[in-house]
């Protein structure tokens, strides 16, 4: 997620909302509400492109696992199972953002801002679309071993990259896809098989790896 400016509403801002316009400061509240409120707040955001009448949960869940992680303050905690409810931190950055977010929100529902919900969402299909013709993804999904230079492909980087740009890369594609429904286990695989990067491991995947 790119942090913007201070005061700039990013989806994983809206699902924050919807969780504590639903009680998630006090209880555990499931993905699908919280779909619903979301769009209610911000349609154009996640709604489908052709069929605007439809609620993007995918997105909503990819919101979600994004306002969990630090960089973006560990607004919430939870899962697609278990549901989600606000962190104390969430709570407090409600208390302190909620009502300036809900007004820009309110004033921002035009062409401009319905462009940048969108640029955001095809960001997100282009790259998912370049991973699924790559020679990794196809090896990957056919349980084959995937070579080195095959895994970097898909950070856009190999054995001249510097080091520390490898690392930013594969950070990125992690932020923008790790927890993609279809190609989110594949992203965190190759980044650990490029970096190293324990982080690229879903908490789940880690809680169990570590048991």
């Amino acid at each position: 997620m790119r942090r913007g400016s201070p005061d700039t509403v990013l989806k994983p801002h809206v699902v924050v909302l919807a969780l504590a316009d639903l009680g998630g400061a006090e209880r555990w509240v499931d993905t699908e509400d919280i779909a619903v409120r979301a769009r209610d707040l911000a349609p154009e955001a996640f709604s489908w492109r052709k069929y605007p009448e439809q609620i993007d949960l995918d997105g909503v869940r990819i919101a979600l696992h994004d306002a969990a992680k630090e960089r973006c303050g560990h607004l919430v905690e939870g899962s697609v199972r278990s549901g989600w409810s606000l962190t104390p931190a969430g709570v407090q950055w409600v208390k302190r953002k909620g009502a300036s977010m809900r007004r820009r929100l309110a004033g921002t529902g035009g062409p401009g801002r319905r462009d940048h919900w969108r640029a955001e969402t095809r960001k997100r299909a282009l790259e998912r679309g370049r991973i699924r013709r790559l020679a990794a993804w196809r090896l990957w999904e056919a349980g084959r071993p995937v070579e080195p230079r095959q895994a970097e492909a898909v950070f856009r980087v190999d054995s001249e990259t510097p080091r520390r740009d490898v690392h930013l890369k594969v950070q990125r594609m992690v932020e923008l896809l790790g927890e993609d429904p279809s190609v989110g286990g594949f992203i965190r695989e190759m980044a650990v098989m490029v970096t190293g990067w324990a982080k690229a491991r879903s908490p789940a995947r880690r809680k169990k790896e570590d048991s």
